[in-house]
């Protein structure tokens, strides 16, 4: 009969590892002591705000012809929107873009098929059929016709992929909001290590300005509270000797608990009380005290992972929450 006690504490367990996509480079700069994140940048383009973003991505979109010393830029501490040529740092990105040259300007070809011109007061021979140098006619008028506006441009947070190392494993890759995600529910911490394109290596995720302006604006997540998360039915499926053990367990608010163990197609009953201490961050040991059909307290640790995931830490068996 104490099998029946042992698989409804078994029953506690699920696992579901998240698929690990493409990897960023090896973890060999990474690094977890806290610094002050560098400045961010917002910019007002074709009247959306865009940012935050750091002077390298602002330095691309210079580079790319996307905004000028007109558009007005705010970064923090400043008490107002400005002219991007009141940062000194802003504006020197246009001083050091290189000067677009001036077309040459091709001459008329001479009426007699060759010809002659003057230059520094001297006669110029000027072979048969190349132009001969004049002022550069007039621009063609301007037509009378609506220029459609330039299309918006797409915030370049937007584009980012991030990668997340937690617990010796990295996953990835995710966008902004993504990250905004795992910043509610706790999962990304301001001293989580993050890479992304561009960066030499790992760096925690407070020192990236996009992701600092998140925590900044995120209240902390409430505790784990072990209790509460346990309350529902869950389902776990073991193969014993080569037989399949099912086994169904319902907790109960008010500390009761059941479970129906289905093996040979035989179901069996068990029910009795529970409770759970929260163990770390996301780990709970709960104990049941089995009053029926005999009396037993058996006690099972494990991990969760995720809303509707548990892992059994004595045997890594996994438990899926039915509802």
């Amino acid at each position: 009969m104490r099998v029946l006690a042992t698989a409804a504490a078994a029953l506690l367990a699920t696992a579901s590892y998240a698929a690990m996509l493409d990897a960023p480079p090896p973890d060999d700069t990474r690094a977890a002591l806290r610094q002050d994140a560098p400045p961010a940048y917002w910019l007002k383009i074709n009247g959306q705000d865009v940012g935050p973003l750091p002077l390298e991505m602002v330095k691309t979109l210079a580079a790319a012809a996307q905004f000028t010393l007109e558009t007005e830029v705010w970064t923090a501490g400043s008490q107002a929107w400005k002219p991007a040529a009141d940062y000194a740092e802003v504006a020197a990105l246009f001083a050091a873009a290189p000067a677009v040259a001036e077309p040459a300007v091709a001459a008329e070809p001479a009426a007699n098929g060759g010809g002659a011109g003057q230059q520094d007061g001297q006669p110029v021979v000027v072979p048969a059929g190349e132009p001969q140098a004049e002022d550069p006619p007039p621009p063609p008028p301007v037509q009378n016709e609506e220029v459609p506006p330039p299309p918006p441009v797409q915030n370049a947070a937007e584009l980012i992929k991030y990668f997340v190392a937690a617990d010796g494993k990295t996953t990835g890759p995710f966008t902004i909001d993504e990250m905004k995600a795992k910043v509610i529910d706790g999962s990304l911490t301001t001293i989580t290590t993050v890479w992304k394109k561009g960066q030499a290596g790992w760096e925690p995720a407070e020192k990236l300005p996009e992701l600092a302006v998140i925590f900044a604006d995120t209240p902390k997540p409430p505790p784990f509270d072990c209790a509460r998360f346990i309350v529902g039915v869950w389902q776990k499926s073991v193969m014993y000797s080569g037989t399949q053990i099912s086994t169904v367990s319902q907790f109960e608010r008010t500390g009761q608990f059941s479970s129906v163990q289905t093996m040979y197609g035989i179901g069996s009953t068990s029910y009795g009380t529970w409770n759970a201490t929260t163990v770390g961050e996301k780990s709970c040991s709960v104990t049941l005290n089995t009053k029926y059909p005999t009396t037993a307290q058996s006690t099972v640790v494990f991990d969760v992972q995720g809303q509707g995931m548990l892992v059994d830490k004595s045997d890594n068996s996994q438990i899926v929450r039915l509802q």
